[in-house]
């Protein structure tokens, strides 16, 4: 079984590294090139972001993308090939205009396959071949880096991941401030990269907020996690989130925005793990999540269900073949 999978073994993505990693032993995955694509033999093509496969840096470039990957859907149906798409998220973070969505939207119309990461995102949607396939969690990220992990620094509040402005960052800074037991780290790579000298105007040297942009190798981040006392993801909308699988699995609990998928995910590890703020994020809701968590009593790590990778591999490759 073959399969061309974007992004793929390439990429630093523990996601993806996972995926791959516990596939059954009959699935042989390369990375996704448009030379591959068009031109080499695979059985399936499977697709995490469709949408980055649009990106480009210039209006003409961007056009021409558009025109590869409807190219690319018209020749993998003429050759009958399987298309999986692992739905992280149901519309883009960002708007490319008319002709981008339209792209998009023949992507969906074109899947085989739709992998959704839980329940409750599952059902935001109405389509055919879906399969919900959790996400897994990163326990063998914890157990290559336990040497990393420190003791949580009491008020030290942490946000990590791809910074962008959808994310509520402004927001997170606002409720931190003047607040003399809490302190904030934000910690990941700005996209776009303009956007870091807005974060870094916007927190006007606060003494209570650090900012840390670039790349973070894996072991520096598992050191940051650890050393919080808990992880915030203030998103304006959270569908589904890497970042919230990885701070829980490394026994940091969660304050999050309220949607389906945390809700779900708080019914399964339980409340003492993950806060769904009921409204918006303001110092006062902010202090009231953070007492609630530290007056919860908790085992030093949550309880997962259906998260373990082999089963997740199992199951993917089940989807390659077309089983359910």
């Amino acid at each position: 079984m073959r399969v061309l999978m974007s992004p793929g073994p390439e990429i630093s993505n523990p996601f993806i590294s996972l995926l791959i990693r516990n596939l059954d032993t009959d699935v042989v995955v390369s990375k996704f090139t448009w030379r591959d694509a068009f031109l080499s033999k695979y059985d399936v093509l499977h697709v995490h972001w469709p949408d980055a496969l649009l990106k480009a840096p210039t209006p003409m470039r961007r056009a021409l993308k558009v025109l590869q990957v409807r190219a690319l859907l018209l020749w993998n149906r003429a050759r009958h090939r399987r298309q999986v798409w692992t739905v992280h998220n149901v519309t883009p973070h960002e708007n490319g205009g008319s002709a981008r969505t339209k792209a998009l939207e023949a992507w969906d119309r074109s899947c085989t396959d739709r992998v959704f990461l839980s329940q409750a995102a599952a059902s935001m949607v109405t389509t055919d071949h879906a399969r919900v396939i959790k996400h897994g969690d990163y326990r063998d990220v914890r157990d290559a880096h336990r040497d990393r992990m420190v003791p949580a620094l009491t008020g030290e509040l942490l946000l990590f991941g791809l910074l962008r402005p959808y994310k509520g960052i402004e927001t997170l800074v606002d409720a931190v401030a003047g607040q003399n037991d809490l302190r904030l780290r934000v910690l990941g790579r700005p996209e776009p990269s303009s956007y870091a000298d807005a974060l870094v105007q916007h927190t006007n040297g606060s003494r209570d907020v650090d900012l840390t942009f670039g790349r973070v190798e894996e072991a520096d981040l598992v050191e940051a996690i650890t050393q919080s006392e808990m992880v915030v993801l203030p998103y304006q909308k959270i569908y589904n989130s890497g970042a919230a699988l990885m701070a829980l699995t490394l026994g940091r609990p969660i304050i999050v925005t309220d949607s389906g998928t945390m809700r779900e995910l708080r019914d399964e590890v339980g409340s003492e793990w993950v806060h769904c703020l009921e409204g918006p994020l303001t110092p006062e809701s902010l202090t009231d999540a953070v007492a609630e968590l530290r007056g919860s009593s908790r085992a030093s790590l949550p309880t997962f269900i259906d998260r373990d990778w082999t089963i997740i591999g199992h199951a993917y490759s089940d989807v390659y073949r077309g089983r359910y």
